[in-house]
């Protein structure tokens, strides 16, 4: 099954982004939610990116109003892609 659905966290501290891809959104959701309390200390998690439509899909409170810096964070993690 092809993975469409992409978590993105970020690092503010090393400009570091770590992203895992789902094949559904379900399973997206349910590890952004849990990425808070991961072993991944100073990340967090930034959106729910759909991969085969190109748009964000879900954008944590961290993020909301933060219009350009998610969108900056986004496109750089896509890039290491």
């Amino acid at each position: 099954m092809k993975k469409n659905f992409i978590t993105i966290a970020y690092n503010q501290d090393t400009q570091h982004c770590e992203s895992k891809e789902f094949s559904s959104i379900q399973e997206s959701a349910d590890y952004f939610k849990t990425f808070e309390t991961s072993a991944q200390p100073n990340y967090v998690p930034v959106c729910i990116y759909n991969l085969n439509t190109n748009t964000i899909l879900d954008i944590s409170d961290y993020y909301v109003n933060k219009e350009t810096e998610l969108h900056r964070i986004v496109k750089h993690c896509l890039a290491e892609k």
